[in-house]
């Protein structure tokens, strides 16, 4: 595993998530007039009614949040796994727990708030809590799969402010797997000189 991914990096990890998010954005989303109205239908505002639209964006993505707060179904996040490009200096044992709440939007894309907490790349402790987004395709009749993107906020000893100073960030995220149980990547770029692939499953209740 660990060659096929240092190949994938080399070769072109970084195209080919961008063709991910390509196609997530190209995927069943309804019709929108222009590219920030389709990015905005991809956030919490684009679960939430034209009522609440009316008032805004920021309005519509607090209603849109509150509707996954509401309506989601709750699901276990569990991490153990963190594939560095310079995987000898780091951790790669990410143990770590977190949980979700998860709907199926009408047009069959998955949105999440999260929360969770693991061992970062220097064995110490990290807290991220956000949102994400995927589009989905079927691969058979149960398997699907997913591409997009989480929004969040993380806290951790090094990087961004460091000491556990909260920082947003943004990565691209796939998802392969059936309603009730998932196995999720997210890429990060160009961690400290190389590339990190975060792997972590999802259990639906």
């Amino acid at each position: 595993l660990r060659h096929c991914m240092a190949f994938a990096s080399r070769a072109g990890m970084k195209a080919l998530l961008c063709a991910l998010l390509a196609l997530s954005a190209a995927g069943p989303l309804r019709a929108a007039d222009g590219w920030w109205e389709t990015v905005k239908d991809t956030t919490p505002y684009g679960l939430a009614d034209e009522a609440e639209r009316a008032e805004g964006y920021w309005h519509g993505l607090r209603a849109g949040s509150a509707s996954i707060a509401r309506d989601g179904r709750w699901e276990l996040l569990l991490s153990g796994y963190a594939w560095h490009e310079e995987g000898d200096r780091y951790n790669e044992k990410a143990w770590g727990l977190g949980i979700a709440r998860r709907v199926t939007d009408a047009r069959g894309n998955e949105r999440l708030l999260y929360a969770l907490a693991s061992k970062d790349s220097y064995s110490k402790p990290q807290y991220l809590a956000g949102y994400a987004w995927l589009a989905r395709w079927p691969l058979g009749e149960k398997l699907q799969f997913g591409a997009g993107y989480t929004a969040f906020l993380m806290a951790r000893s090094k990087y961004g402010p460091g000491n556990y100073i909260p920082f947003p960030g943004v990565l691209p995220v796939a998802s392969l797997g059936t309603e009730r149980m998932n196995l999720m990547a997210a890429y990060v770029p160009a961690f400290a000189g190389g590339n990190v692939l975060f792997v972590f499953g999802r259990i639906g209740f």
